[in-house]
């Protein structure tokens, strides 16, 4: 039986506004297909038959857009009104009909190698994210990093850390505990990050393993530029 997959697509997308013309992030089209599509259709061809998505910002065209696909899976769609609070109270919107056990977790705008997806599901592993150890490129400047220790498990995450020797890739395989996490994160801070959430969860003891996907390509799309780099690469992809 294969992992449910939740897909958060509440953010505003504000730093590619101006590129999008308003449109929501997650229709922004690449190659002629919406980046939520994007990221569905490699779901689907690991054999992911199972989605919630939890959409925010302008969320009515999202859902209205999702259903008109008809896709051949189990879709739930789900909305957070309080999508600016960040994308861990995203997440935990999910809470109301995710599945008991670990599911899938990635974003709406990170294209990525379904070899990744693999990866993460062939550890077996309750608790884990994939993480990139090329560190090289501009687009480093603005993205999550990771400490991972010598026995590949995550130490610390977040973007602003000093020490650091991974890079987030944006996907995960996540089980009930991080809900335990989102929600104390929610009463401590109005700003409740998945970083945050991860880090809160490792701190009470729940180990996440981090799997190391160097050498695969996937694009965090949040700039223009991102979107050029995707296009150089979407046969990568």
């Amino acid at each position: 039986m294969s992992l449910p997959a939740v897909i958060l697509a509440g953010g505003r997308g504000e730093r590619i506004a101006e590129y999008s013309g308003g449109v929501p992030k997650p229709l922004l089209r690449i190659e002629g297909i919406s980046l939520i599509e994007h990221v569905i259709l490699r779901m689907m061809s690991v054999g992911i038959k199972e989605f919630i998505i939890i959409v925010g910002y302008k969320g009515n065209l999202v859902k209205s857009f999702l259903e008109s696909l008809k896709l051949d899976v189990d879709m739930k769609i789900i909305e957070n009104k309080n999508y600016f609070r960040g994308n861990g109270s995203t997440l935990y919107k999910a809470l109301e009909v995710v599945p008991s056990g670990s599911f899938i977790l990635s974003m709406s705008d990170h294209v990525f190698n379904v070899k990744i997806v693999e990866m993460l599901i062939k550890s077996k592993e309750p608790r884990a994210m994939a993480v990139d150890g090329n560190l090289k490129g501009n687009w480093i400047k603005e993205s999550t990093k990771v400490l991972v220790d010598k026995k590949m498990f995550v130490v610390d995450i977040g973007k602003e850390i000093k020490k650091w020797n991974y890079i987030d890739t944006g996907l995960f395989i996540l089980d009930e505990k991080i809900f335990e996490a989102v929600e104390e994160v929610l009463k401590e801070s109005e700003e409740v990050t998945l970083s945050h959430c991860i880090k809160k969860m490792i701190n009470k003891g729940y180990n996440v393993k981090a799997i190391d996907v160097t050498g695969y390509t996937w694009v965090d799309v949040d700039t223009p530029d991102d979107v050029k780099r995707l296009i150089k690469v979407i046969g990568k992809v």
